[in-house]
């Protein structure tokens, strides 16, 4: 089939993501559909749901898989286990239901030059205890064809993007009774989306992870203001668009932050780290 001028130019202006194309400016808002706030269960607790950071859900080999960060279950007496962990969906009833992992899968290594992979958490789903079709919430992640940053010159790669529930963007309202007892409390999380840059490593980066920063065009914005704070970043996924000889776009994964600090600096577990890990464990 022959393609008019016009159809290749809203082509090459699109964005290949899997089988679809998507206007290149609602790219990132059509990836936060593959995003989520980790949910903790709090037993005993008039707060039943907290939140800790970001994770990012995707499928491999037909199998459910949510990525996100040891850390962020914290340490020491604050330390949660990752079984309390929860991504909320809607059932087929439309209503919101808390879904837990069935495999955890955290990594430990003797060699000390790995050492850094141990951030590492990864938790795999049951999608026959959902009661629904969980493919459409679930990146499908083609570890041969997905675009690694690393395989493309700068000139070469449009936008660098990451979708994050930061703390400040969540609310807490509890909820009382006509004689003041709390029932409980109702959370909302708002996604927010950064655009990124890359940048040079330095001392601050830990092993193992590519360094990027806030985009220049979004510094004032973010960084320079003084409400900005990374905090809930862990765990977020970053995406990226990236043209080929031809001038097509197309949808390439950077990897998962680790760590980001108030001076717009992320740390970032790159995709060839994660297709590593997934080969090795699954």
């Amino acid at each position: 089939m022959l393609l008019s001028s016009f159809e290749v130019a809203r082509l090459k202006t699109s964005v290949q993501m899997g089988s679809l194309f998507i206007p290149m400016n609602r790219c990132p808002n059509n990836f936060s559909r593959f995003c989520r706030p980790v949910l903790l269960y709090n037993r005993n607790s008039e707060c039943d749901i907290s939140i800790r950071g970001s994770s990012f859900l995707f499928r491999y080999n037909s199998r459910y898989f949510v990525i996100c960060t040891s850390h962020q279950f914290g340490s020491g007496a604050e330390a949660r286990s990752p079984e309390d962990m929860l991504i909320a969906i809607r059932n087929e009833n439309n209503d919101i239901i808390g879904l837990t992992g069935s495999v955890i899968t955290r990594i430990q290594t003797e060699d000390c030059t790995h050492r850094n992979a141990e951030d590492f958490l990864l938790m795999e789903f049951d999608p026959s205890k959902s009661g629904r079709d969980l493919a459409p919430l679930f990146f499908n992640f083609d570890l041969k064809n997905i675009g690694r940053l690393s395989s493309f010159r700068p000139e070469d790669v449009d936008a660098i993007f990451t979708i994050g529930f930061m703390s400040n963007s969540t609310e807490y309202d509890p909820v009382f009774d006509e004689d003041y007892n709390q029932l409980g409390t109702t959370i909302v999380s708002r996604w927010s989306k950064l655009y990124l840059q890359q940048t040079e490593p330095g001392p601050w980066l830990p092993n193992l992870r590519i360094a990027l920063e806030i985009h220049d065009n979004q510094r004032d914005a973010t960084v320079k203001s003084s409400d900005y704070d990374p905090d809930g970043l862990s765990g977020a996924p970053v995406g990226f668009i990236y043209k080929d000889q031809s001038e097509q776009r197309h949808f390439g994964f950077a990897g998962i932050i680790t760590h980001a600090d108030k001076f717009g600096r992320f740390a970032v577990y790159p995709t060839e780290l994660i297709i590593q890990i997934m080969l090795k464990y699954n």
